[in-house]
């Protein structure tokens, strides 16, 4: 960690473009630190112990574009820190101690993008603070202590989009706070001190001006009124939130103005009442939240003029009831949530208008009455909720009438109301239902036609009433039922053929009943059915065969009954059972047979396991699986008796040891899983005798060493599990004897080296897995017979180079994982023929270049990632034997060009990505053969152009990344705009493609470029002053150096004109002049003769 930085640290680094200094614990700089690197572009100072900076430290710094100053502990920074970053784009000052800022501090900044001041301690800002920054987008000041916005503060910012000034102490906003914020779009207010509008906090005229805004954020304050005129002016608002405050009235013309308002959120006030009128003109509100107010009543044609309402909220209010004209035609209301108010009935058509409909929530009133046409006209509506109300009673005619015509819904809900009795066709019209709550009511009984014409059905609730039985014919029709719950009744005995037309139940719950017997054909065949849980009972004998029809359960509950006898077939049939569970009865003893072929025991609270457990039916047991138990220990000769044994899970448990020679009789073992338990070590004779095992799981202990011995004798074993340990090292020869391995999980360890003759004898290994280690070499000969091995993962760990030869002999390899390591160079043997790979990562490495046929070998290769390193070169014959290559990424990086032939040979490419790199140009032929190209990614670079050649190169591909580049518009973007505009289809958002300069034509979108654009305002013609007269500074003085390169060289184009137009005329009047020279000598010879 730095502390400080010695004044002649960087004498000399004259080229340096980006210098990272952050997370050290540096506290203070020598003015000097920095002198001499005047290309510096970027520099990071963040998270240091920086108190204080002096004025002058970045005078050099002429050239900084991105400077990070946040997270210090700076109290002040002087007035003259930023006189020479005239180029700085973004400035990152927040999470500092900062309390004000000096008048002039951001003065000569006008390339200025951003700026973060957030979490300081700033209680004041002065008009001066902001000079004329005409490119700055984004102002960060949240998390401060201002209490006061003056007028004018932001005048110079006038094409400022977005302003956050949130959770400070903001008690007053001058009239003229927002002067000069022509092009903002979007101010957040939220979470300060704002009391009241009427005392001038905004004043009619407080937005004037702001005619771009689109979102205002006035929640979490404590405003108690507003001014009818607050919000004049604001015609292009789409959100204002003005929650969470203390408004009890709301003017009846306020949002007068406001016409193409989307979304409000006035929830969470004190509103008793609104005005009929308060929505008059919102024909374009899609989203209105209403919601935990003190409204009593709504005005009748409140909601009429409201046509584009998608979503609005009115729940925990004190509304009592509702008239038939409260909603006006909604035909894209999807949503109405009427929740915890205080209504008690329901008339008729009083939600006829809202016709599309989806979900209507009416719970938690105190609702008793519902009229037959109450829910007329909601023909689109799928889902009704009247749960936790008073309803003691429905007429038939209720919801034959009610409910006719809703023939989409699918959920409704009754659950927690009082209801006794359901009339037998209550439901006929629903024949979509898919979901019905009747829980938590009080009924008694069930007619047998209730669900007759619910034929798709699929989730049932009963439970939690006072049901003595069920009609044996209730689910004759349900053959679509999924889950079906009559917990907590009072059922004494469930009716044979009760369960048998179910064929899709997957879940069953019958807990807490008075059950005392089952008979055989209880359940029919439910192939579907996962759990059954029959806990709490009084069930006293489980005959045979009772559930043999379910032959997919998993699991089966029958905790706390009165158990004495389970006949040797009751569990017949359970083929797919994993779990059984059989806590509290009164069972004495078990007859042998019970437990065929498996058993599972979970959660139980036995500590240790003892021989005689298993006696009861050790001649049959295959399977037994312990997990998630309290077991500290296993007594020796535990399994002398379960010899039949095939496969044992001992998983999840306080096992810190074993016995030695525990496993030992267990000869017929295939799979042993020990994973997730406390084992610190493995006895070296623990395996001893398994011969016929062929999975081995030891993850997730806490294994630090393992003897040479351990797996010796294992001559079957397929697949061995050690990842998740604290290994360290692994014995030279401790895998000699298992020669049928075929696949080793190592991952997740603390190994630092591997042994080079380690998989000698591993020659059928197929798959290996090395990653999450901290390995920083390999051996060059550890893969010399792994001639089939097929996955191979040494990603996330410390490799820094891969010795030659080392993937020389894997023709059978398919995948290889490298990414996350410390690789900065690759040779060209690095990698032998594999002609089964398809693909490779070398992701977050620290590569620097690509030599001439690293690759060559990997002729089948597909895909290629190379992201996140530090490229800067690229051989042209890096990529040569890649043939078959689809794909290849390189985003991240530090590349600023490629050479011409780079891709030549990779007849298949499909996808280039190079974004986030720093290519400033490239050439006209880099995709010269390159034909099959759907894909080309090169968005977040340097680029000022692109030339014409490459631009025919891209005609073919379907999908083209090309934005954020500092594209410059000068006579050299034309073939670019055009292309554009011709291929649009294949460039995603393609008109947000736009210029970055010269200024005049910043954020212009490309694709809309006129050639008239090109020249500089003052070259077309004398335009008006502008209307905007907070912008105070002179064109001139924006001009970037671009534009006054493009400018310098359209004269000299001219002037090169000019000259030859000059020499042209000279040449001719020469020869002119020797024509009658010649002439006028001919006619003096003749004379003379």
């Amino acid at each position: 960690m730095l502390t400080s930085i010695p004044e002649e640290a960087f004498q000399g680094l004259t080229r340096l473009v980006t210098l990272i200094l952050q997370e050290n614990n540096i506290t203070n700089l020598h003015p000097g630190t920095f002198r001499g690197l005047r290309s510096l572009k970027v520099l990071s100072l963040k998270q240091n112990k920086l108190e204080v900076i002096p004025g002058d430290i970045f005078d050099h710094l002429v050239n900084l574009n991105d400077l990070h100053l946040q997270n210090n502990v700076l109290t002040q920074i002087p007035a003259e820190l930023f006189t020479s970053q005239k180029k700085l784009k973004k400035l990152y000052l927040s999470n500092n101690l900062l309390t004000v800022l000096p008048e002039g501090i951001f003065l000569n900044l006008p390339n200025l993008q951003y700026i973060s001041l957030f979490n300081n301690q700033l209680h004041t800002l002065s008009p001066n603070t902001f000079g004329p920054m005409p490119l700055l987008q984004e102002l960060w000041l949240y998390d401060n202590k201002l209490t006061r916005l003056e007028d004018n503060v932001f005048s110079s910012l006038t094409q400022l989009k977005l302003l956050v000034i949130s959770r400070n102490q903001i008690s007053y906003i001058s009239p003229g706070a927002f002067n000069g914020l022509i092009g903002l779009k979007e101010i957040s207010l939220q979470t300060n001190n704002l009391t009241s509008l009427e005392e001038g906090v905004f004043r009619e005229e407080a937005f004037q001006g702001l005619t771009r805004l689109g979102t205002l954020i006035l929640q979490e304050n404590s405003i108690t009124n507003l001014h009818p005129g607050t919000f004049r002016g604001l015609g292009s608002l789409k959100v204002l939130s003005l929650k969470q405050n203390k408004l009890k009235v709301i003017p009846r013309h306020i949002f007068d103005h406001l016409v193409n308002l989307k979304e409000l959120h006035l929830q969470n006030n004190v509103l008793t009442c609104i005005p009929a009128e308060l929505f008059t003109n919102q024909k374009k509100l899609k989203e209105l939240y209403l919601s935990n107010n003190l409204l009593t009543v709504l005005p009748k044609g409140i909601f009429l003029n409201l046509p584009s309402l998608q979503n609005i909220s009115l729940f925990n209010n004190q509304l009592h009831t509702l008239s038939p004209n409260t909603f006006g035609p909604m035909p894209l209301l999807q949503e109405l949530c009427l929740n915890d108010n205080k209504l008690t009935h329901i008339e008729d058509k009083v939600f006829s208008n809202l016709t599309q409909l989806n979900l209507l929530e009416i719970n938690r009133n105190q609702i008793s009455y519902i009229s037959p046409g109450a829910f007329n006209g909601l023909i689109g509506l799928k889902e009704i909720s009247l749960q936790t109300n008073n309803l003691r009673s429905l007429e038939e005619g209720v919801f034959r009438g009610t409910f006719r015509g809703l023939q989409n819904l699918k959920v409704l809900s009754l659950k927690q109301n009082k209801l006794k009795v359901i009339p037998r066709h209550m439901f006929d019209p629903l024949v979509n239902l898919k979901e019905l709550h009747l829980q938590n009511n009080v009924l008694t009984s069930i007619p047998a036609e209730l669900f007759l014409n619910q034929q798709k059905l699929e989730k049932l609730y009963l439970q939690n009433n006072v049901l003595t039985w069920i009609p044996a014919e209730l689910f004759t029709n349900q053959k679509t039922l999924k889950e079906l719950y009559f917990s907590n009744n009072l059922l004494t005995v469930l009716p044979k053929g009760i369960f048998l037309n179910l064929p899709s139940l997957q879940n069953i719950s019958l807990f807490n009943n008075q059950l005392h017997t089952l008979s055989p054909n209880t359940f029919g065949p439910m192939r579907m059915l996962q759990e059954l849980c029959l806990n709490d009972n009084k069930l006293t004998r489980l005959e045979d065969n009772v559930f043999s029809n379910l032959t997919q359960l998993n699991l089966l509950e029958i905790n706390r009954n009165q158990l004495s006898y389970i006949s040797p077939g009751a569990f017949s049939g359970l083929f797919g059972l994993k779990e059984i569970s059989l806590q509290t009865n009164n069972l004495t003893s078990l007859e042998e047979g019970v437990f065929r072929e498996s058993l599972e025991i979970t959660h139980t609270n036995i500590t240790s396991l003892e021989p005689d457990h298993f006696e009861a039916f050790y001649k049959n047991l295959a399977v037994l699986n312990i997990t998630d138990a309290r077991i500290t220990e296993v007594q020796p000769h535990t399994f002398n008796q379960t010899h039949n044994l095939l496969s044992l899970t001992l998983s999840t448990t306080n096992l810190s040891s074993l016995p030695p020679s525990l496993f030992t009789p267990l000869q017929n073992l295939k799979t042993l899983d020990l994973s997730k338990n406390k084992l610190t070590s493995i006895p070296e004779e623990a395996f001893q005798g398994l011969t016929r095992l062929g999975t081995l799981i030891l993850e997730e202990n806490s294994i630090t060493i393992l003897h040479p011995g351990t797996f010796r004798g294992l001559r079957n074993l397929k697949v061995l599990f050690l990842k998740q340990n604290k290994l360290k090292v692994i014995p030279r020869h401790i895998f000699d004897p298992p020669v049928t391995l075929k696949e080793l999980h190592l991952q997740n360890n603390v190994i630092r080296e591997i042994p080079d003759e380690l998989f000698t004898n591993q020659q059928k290994l197929e798959k290996l897995y090395l990653q999450n280690n901290v390995l920083t070499q390999i051996p060059a000969e550890l893969f010399t017979n792994q001639k089939k091995l097929k996955e191979l993962d040494l990603s996330n760990n410390l490799l820094t180079v891969l010795p030659k030869g080392i993937f020389l002999n894997l023709p059978s390899l398919q995948n290889i994982s490298l990414f996350n390591n410390q690789l900065h160079t690759l040779s060209p043997n690095t990698f032998g023929p594999m002609p089964m790979l398809q693909k490779l990562s070398l992701n977050d490495n620290k590569l620097t270049h690509l030599e001439d046929n690293v690759f060559s070998n990997l002729t089948q290769l597909k895909i290629l990632e190379i992201n996140r390193n530090q490229l800067s070169y690229i051989s042209p014959g890096a990529f040569n034997g890649l043939i078959e290559l689809k794909e290849i990424s390189l985003q991240t990086n530090n590349l600023m060009s490629l050479g011409e032939g780079v891709f030549r040979g990779l007849n298949n490419l499909a996808k280039i990505s190079l974004s986030n790199n720093h290519m400033q140009n490239l050439t006209g032929k880099l995709l010269y053969g390159v034909f099959h190209l759907t894909t080309v990614e090169l968005q977040n670079n340097s680029l000022l152009y692109l030339p014409e050649d490459l631009l025919v190169s891209l005609t073919n591909a379907q999908n083209l990344v090309l934005s954020q580049n500092p594209y410059r518009c000068n006579h050299k973007i034309l073939p670019f705009r055009d292309w554009l505009v011709k291929h649009q289809d294949k460039v995603p958002s393609a008109s947000s493609i736009k210029c970055f300069t010269p200024s005049w034509l910043m954020n212009i979108s490309i694709i809309n470029l006129k050639n008239d654009q090109l020249l500089k305002p003052s070259q077309i013609s004398p335009t008006p002053l502008s209307l905007y007269s907070s912008t105070t500074v002179p064109a001139d003085h924006t001009t970037s150096v671009w534009e006054n390169k493009d400018h310098t060289d359209d004269r000299r184009k001219t002037h090169r004109i000019i000259i030859a137009l000059v020499c042209a005329a000279v040449i001719v009047t020469i020869g002119l002049c020797a024509v009658c020279w010649i002439r006028n000598k001919s006619q003096f010879v003749r004379g003379l003769l």
